[in-house]
């Protein structure tokens, strides 16, 4: 239970420190830090190695794909996400076998906890940096709809690297 709350800690001062920062230039030295503290406290397994570069990837191409149909608005007007948003999700990976890792026994306790956290996340999010929902009602609306979809497929894709992790 404590290696769980110390691995939600950290994502959660992670989190922050790229939200309040949002420099594309300070995210990927957070994200060492963070990844360097996390395998200092669980020993790196590729099992969950795989598992944080898929998400990270997966992640990547949902965050340009929501720049680019418009849910987003901000830095420069630009239809690219800003590198320092894909980056919270190499964070995120790191709490799927650890903090998160009961949720894969009630995927649809992970659907409602993927919407109501991306609602608060992203709201939270959008109030600390220079982006914005294009629209203010629907956008986080449709932010809970997806993570109610897409928490419960990264807790599905936990599920068989649980076996080699020590899920504490």
């Amino acid at each position: 239970m404590k290696d769980k709350l110390i691995n939600g800690a950290l994502f959660n001062a992670s989190w922050l420190l790229i939200v309040m920062t949002h420099s594309s230039a300070l995210a990927p030295v957070i994200v060492a830090v963070h990844l360097a503290v996390h395998f200092s406290l669980h020993r790196p397994r590729i099992q969950e190695i795989q598992l944080i570069l898929g998400v990270s990837l997966a992640g990547f191409v949902i965050d340009q794909s929501l720049f680019f149909l418009g849910v987003f608005e901000g830095e420069n007007d630009t239809l690219l996400a800003p590198l320092w948003f894909s980056c919270l999700w190499i964070i995120l990976a790191t709490t799927l076998c650890h903090a998160f890792s009961d949720l894969n026994k009630n995927l649809a306790l992970g659907a409602a906890l993927g919407a109501a956290g991306a609602w608060f996340s992203y709201q939270a999010g959008v109030s600390l940096t220079p982006l914005q929902f294009a629209d203010p009602v629907i956008g986080p609306i449709q932010m809970a709809t997806l993570w109610a979809a897409i928490f419960p497929v990264l807790l599905y894709f936990a599920r068989p690297r649980l076996s080699g992790v020590a899920a504490g």
